[in-house]
């Protein structure tokens, strides 16, 4: 009788500590949007989807992915975890943004986040920015279409934490007015190293192209492939605004038609161009300030208003 009282009590203790409750049910690894879905329902099936974007990234796990069902206009979206959010053949499948900014990511230091497949629109107001990615490891961003974005950013790359941007097969067109940019790269990571890869972007008719800034990061980018158009001041410019470093890599790439082809301003910028054309824009190439234009004697810069020319030359290796 001694042994059972201390393990009834025992058995009654364990009893009390479990839960009384059905156990929450994980969150989904995929959840779906259409332009039928509700957004009262997990997404976790094709067959109840979300109706928009944020209800879709709310209720997936972390690393998990947000798929298309079909085309529709899905709404802005602030991500917060790693997430891919993925139209692959499934028609436009568009981020419209009123006022708003179309996709914000806020996310851990140690997240990875992937777009791919998207439209991000700012035609139905006056959107401010496409993409705004403040915290975050990485970006990809992957056969997208920015555009329309007046006064504002295509993608605006903040970076306030070390940082990488990935931007590839992707058209950023039509961002006009006073101090709109089709991709600013600012990051605000003091002291920290911020990199990037743009392959294969069409970079057409926006106010400024690329426009790489820092005070005190360094930041180390690679341009390949593509094409800077019709921009009206710059296609690619390059003015750090304190001792952080930029070097652009510009390779087998194409800035015809805008206002300055090339610009490098600063004794931190460093432009490097190989096997690039520069043409047919009102300035090719301009330094200041201590600015490097580098040229690995393989380019064509011909046809412009002024050439310019550029500050140094290396030779192939």
């Amino acid at each position: 009788m001694r042994t059972i009282v201390p393990l009834l009590a025992t058995l009654a203790a364990a009893a009390v500590a479990l839960p009384c409750g059905p156990a929450k049910a994980a969150s989904p690894s995929k959840t779906w949007v259409s332009n039928a879905g509700f957004n009262n329902v997990s997404c976790g099936a094709i067959t109840l989807p979300c109706r928009t974007f944020q209800q879709a990234h709310d209720n997936v796990g972390a690393g998990g992915e947000v798929a298309v069902a079909g085309p529709g206009d899905y709404g802005p979206v602030t991500i917060t975890k790693s997430v891919s959010i993925i139209s692959d053949q499934a028609g436009e499948a568009t981020a419209q943004t009123g006022n708003a900014t179309g996709i914000t990511v806020q996310a851990g230091t140690a997240d990875v986040v992937q777009l791919r497949g998207l439209t991000i629109d700012g035609a139905l107001g006056t959107g401010s920015t496409g993409v705004n990615f403040r915290f975050g490891a990485a970006l990809h961003v992957r056969n997208c279409a920015i555009k329309n974005f007046q006064g504002g950013y295509g993608i605006l790359f903040q970076a306030l934490v070390p940082a990488e941007l990935f931007v590839s097969d992707t058209a950023i067109t039509n961002n006009t007015g006073t101090g709109a940019v089709a991709i600013y790269v600012t990051p605000q990571a003091a002291q920290a190293t911020v990199a990037g890869l743009l392959e294969r972007v069409t970079i057409a008719g926006n106010n400024f192209g690329i426009f790489v800034t820092t005070s005190s990061a360094t930041v180390n980018m690679t341009v390949t492939e593509s094409l800077a158009a019709g921009n009206a001041f710059d296609g690619i410019v390059a003015v750090p605004t304190g001792t952080g470093p930029v070097t652009l890599m510009v390779e087998r790439s194409k800035l015809v038609g805008n206002g300055y082809g090339v610009r490098s301003f600063g004794a931190s910028a460093t432009v490097l161009l190989s096997n690039s054309t520069v043409a047919a824009n009102t300035t090719g190439l301009q330094s200041a300030a201590g600015g490097v234009i580098g040229s690995y004697g393989n380019n064509n810069i011909d046809r412009n208003g002024t050439d310019g020319a550029p500050t140094t030359s290396y030779a192939l290796k």
